[in-house]
């Protein structure tokens, strides 16, 4: 089973009052940490898609919106997160500011690698508009590599720009956390037929959950970070 660690780019600070009116601050503070491929397979044998819960000894259990507010800072109320129109490349580059080569196109997903290139740029341009592109780009590499990451590992699709088309408190009034989890279950759906190799979704937010409810494989939590919020940090190593 392969499963996506979780690597934390740290934002720029010019775009972090962006971040904190988008509802997804939060998320930029768990920091990187390797998620294990045996505990979440372990986990995905006993999962039931009729149910949408975990069959463990002592009964049946789930990953809740609670868990996923409380371990991963994310709002789970809000608008649904529904894509009502398409993205054209051309859209992607007049909405990023930046054009890409055709080499770099594939099949209306964008490399990780491009995203976290294109944020290394900031500092070297003063210009208002900049910081925004890179407040869109840098939110389109958290949906890819922690909220929603697909079986690629290495892209994202270019349709979630669509939600970005917004002022940065009409993006926070959207519930990320109710997105994240339906995307997770979906995936934990998927990956738990004996065929599928590969987990889409938050898998960091399956570990987090599994050490904070399951005490007895959860490693010591660091004590300096224990009350910090999000707590999906406890456990990281």
């Amino acid at each position: 089973m392969r499963t996506r660690n979780h690597r934390l780019i740290q934002p720029h600070a010019r775009i972090v009052p962006l971040l904190q009116q988008a509802r997804l601050w939060e998320p930029t503070k768990i920091n990187s940490v390797n998620v294990d491929a045996r505990l979440i397979c372990a986990l995905l044998e006993r999962w039931r898609p009729e149910t949408h819960t975990f069959i463990l000894p002592t009964g049946e259990c789930t990953i809740t919106l609670e868990d996923v507010h409380m371990l991963l800072g994310l709002k789970v109320d809000g608008i649904p997160v529904t894509i009502e129109r398409e993205i054209t490349w051309d859209y992607f580059e007049d909405f990023l500011g930046k054009q890409m080569e055709d080499i770099e196109k594939s099949r209306k997903t964008v490399k990780l690698k491009w995203l976290s290139s294109y944020m290394t740029e900031l500092s070297d341009d003063p210009r208002p508009e900049a910081v925004v592109y890179h407040f869109r780009v840098y939110c389109l590499y958290i949906i890819g590599t922690l909220l929603m990451p697909d079986t690629t590992g290495n892209k994202v699709h270019i349709k979630w720009l669509a939600l970005l088309d917004k002022n940065p408190e009409e993006i926070g009034e959207y519930s990320w956390g109710s997105a994240c989890l339906a995307w997770l279950y979906r995936g934990m759906c998927d990956a738990a037929h004996t065929q599928v190799h590969d987990v889409p979704g938050c898998t960091l937010l399956i570990q987090a959950w599994a050490y904070s409810r399951i005490l007895a494989i959860a490693p010591v939590p660091k004590k300096y970070i224990s009350s910090e919020f999000p707590f999906a940090n406890m456990w990281v190593k």
